[in-house]
């Protein structure tokens, strides 16, 4: 599940332009890079992974 949703990550950020003229996408794929972020963290603390804060 998590190599799938990192893949998938990868393609939005390759593809979308997060910050934009537009605010309300600006701020929906914003909020969509936070729940991803949530949800690695989630994952990796039930597996007992610690990842680094940046790369």
């Amino acid at each position: 599940y998590l190599e799938n949703l990192a893949k998938l990550f990868h393609l939005f950020y390759t593809n979308c332009r997060v910050i934009g003229e537009d605010k309300n996408i600006t701020n929906s794929r914003f909020s969509l890079i936070l729940a991803t972020k949530q949800v690695f963290k989630n994952a990796l603390n039930i597996l007992g992974v610690s990842a680094p804060k940046s790369m």
